[in-house]
C-alpha cells in the first residue's frame, strides 16, 4: 500500500473514532418507581372499660365453736346480725333479729330464791316478810318446792293506841300490834307451779329480756294471832292455822343462772282460835333466783 493511501485510511479511522467518542451515551432508563410497602395497620388498642360497681357481699359469719354441753343455745344472749348489703344505717329489725325458741332452760335444775314479801291492802298492819324458797323444776313447765318466811309487822299510818276516852293516842306497842286483826308471824308452804308460756321483750330497742309466766299454789300454814272479841269474853290467841297461797309469778332472766323473780300472792288462812274465821293477806314478793346446774340446750 502506498504511503498516501495509508495516511488517508488512518485519517479516516481517526475521524470515525473521534465521532464515536464525541456522541454522548444514551442516559440509562430511570428505574421504575419503587412502591413503598403498605404500612401495617396499628393493632386495635383495648380500651379499659369501667368495671361494674361491685355489690358488697355479706361478711362471712365468724366461725363459732359448737355449743358446749349444757349451753342454752348456739346463739347466746345478745347475738346480733347486721345486714351489710345496704349502705344505709341498720334498722331496728336488723339489729334485733327474731329469737326463736326458749333461750334459758330450767328443766331438771334446782332453784334457790331468797326474797322479801311486802303486804298491802291491810288497814292495820304493814308486814315485811324475809323469806327463802328452795325448789326443783320438773321439765320446763312444772315446779315443786318449799317456802318459808317470818313477818315483821309495823302499824299502818292510821293505827294508834288510845286511852278509854279517845283523847290521847300513841303508837301501839309490839304486844298491841300482835293483838290486831291480820297479825301473823311464821309462814310455811309446800308449793307447786306451772309455767304455761315463755316470752321475750326488747328493752330500749337494743336488748332482749327473756321471761316466763307461772301459776302458783301453796299449801301449808301460818302462825297467826287472833284478836280478842269486842266484848272481852274471848281473849287473844295464837296458833298455827291451815292456809292456801295461790298466786302468779314471773322470772326475768339476767343470765343462765340468775333471774329476778316477782310474785303476787294471796295468803288465805282459816283461823280457829277464838272462833272460826277466814283471813287473807295480799303479798307482793320479789326475790333473786339462783338456778343451779345447766339446763338442756334450747332451740
Amino acid at each position: 500500500m502506498s504511503p498516501a493511501l495509508l495516511t488517508a485510511v488512518v485519517s479516516l479511522a481517526a475521524a470515525q473514532w473521534s465521532t464515536y467518542n464525541s456522541t454522548p451515551a444514551p442516559a440509562p432508563a430511570p428505574a421504575p418507581a419503587q412502591t413503598p410497602p403498605p404500612k401495617p395497620k396499628p393493632a386495635p388498642v383495648a380500651q379499659p372499660q369501667p368495671a361494674p360497681a361491685a355489690r358488697p357481699q355479706p361478711a362471712p359469719a365468724p366461725a363459732t365453736a359448737p355449743p358446749a354441753a349444757g349451753s342454752r343455745n348456739a346463739e347466746g344472749p345478745g347475738h346480733e346480725e347486721v345486714n351489710v348489703e345496704s349502705s344505709e344505717p341498720p334498722t331496728l329489725e336488723s339489729r334485733i333479729p327474731p329469737v326463736s325458741g326458749q333461750e334459758y332452760g330450767v328443766a331438771d335444775r334446782f332453784e334457790i330464791q331468797p326474797g322479801l314479801g311486802i303486804s298491802f291492802d291491810d288497814p292495820f298492819l304493814e308486814k315485811f316478810v324475809p323469806q327463802l324458797s328452795l325448789g326443783y323444776h320438773i321439765g320446763e313447765q312444772f315446779y315443786v318446792g318449799l317456802k318459808g318466811g317470818y313477818a315483821l309487822s309495823t302499824s299502818a299510818g292510821n293505827v294508834g293506841a288510845c286511852n278509854a276516852s279517845g283523847t290521847t293516842c300513841v303508837a301501839p306497842s309490839s304486844a298491841q300490834l300482835q293483838s290486831l286483826p291480820g297479825a301473823m308471824t311464821v309462814i310455811a308452804f309446800l308449793e307447786g307451779g306451772w309455767t304455761p308460756f315463755y316470752g321475750k321483750v326488747n328493752l330500749f330497742g337494743e336488748k332482749v329480756l327473756h321471761f316466763d309466766f307461772e301459776l302458783l299454789l301453796g299449801v301449808g300454814g301460818v302462825l297467826a294471832q287472833t284478836p280478842p272479841s269486842p266484848d272481852g269474853l274471848v281473849a287473844a290467841a295464837s296458833g298455827f292455822d291451815f292456809a292456801l297461797g295461790p298466786g302468779i309469778g314471773e322470772h326475768f332472766f339476767l343470765s343462765e343462772h340468775v333471774a329476778i323473780a316477782v310474785e303476787l300472792r294471796d295468803y288465805i288462812y282459816f283461823a280457829t282460835e277464838g272462833g272460826n274465821s277466814v283471813q287473807n293477806q295480799l303479798m307482793f314478793n320479789v326475790g333473786l333466783s339462783i338456778l343451779l346446774g345447766s339446763g338442756p340446750p334450747q332451740g
